[in-house]
């Protein structure tokens, strides 16, 4: 199970929210909130933020924390690297090892730059 999914099935817990009434309410199917939930999915980036708002919570909420560590940036360094490489060969993302809906090209290019911006940001903190 993801950290994602398991915020989102305590927060529909602590509202008795079910898959159902959170599908209708995002306006997706019930099945893609059930995977969401279980963790065999992610949802696309454009949804994280409808998610944290219909719960009043922030998307940082569904991320969790890496350690300001020197290793734990180098950590995250290389992950992000990896991911970056995955999407120059035209496959598709899977965050925490789940799958996930396709990005479209669009997608990808935003994508790709933000990741390739917070690769330098990280270097910069870990030089430090």
């Amino acid at each position: 199970m993801s950290y994602f999914s398991q915020i989102l099935a305590e927060l529909m817990n602590k509202f008795d929210i079910n898959d159902q009434k959170l599908a209708d309410d995002l306006g997706v199917d019930r099945s893609t909130v059930s995977r969401w939930r279980k963790g065999e999915r992610s949802p696309k980036l454009d949804a994280l933020p409808k998610i944290a708002n219909y719960f009043s919570v922030s998307p940082r909420d569904f991320v969790e924390d890496i350690p300001y560590t020197k290793s734990g940036q180098q950590s995250v360094q290389k992950e992000l690297h990896k991911r970056v490489e995955g999407l120059n060969s035209n496959s598709y993302v899977a965050f925490d090892e789940q799958e996930t809906d396709e990005f479209d090209e669009r997608d990808k290019e935003l994508l790709i730059d933000s990741l390739e911006n917070s690769l330098r940001l990280i270097s910069k903190i870990a030089k430090k």
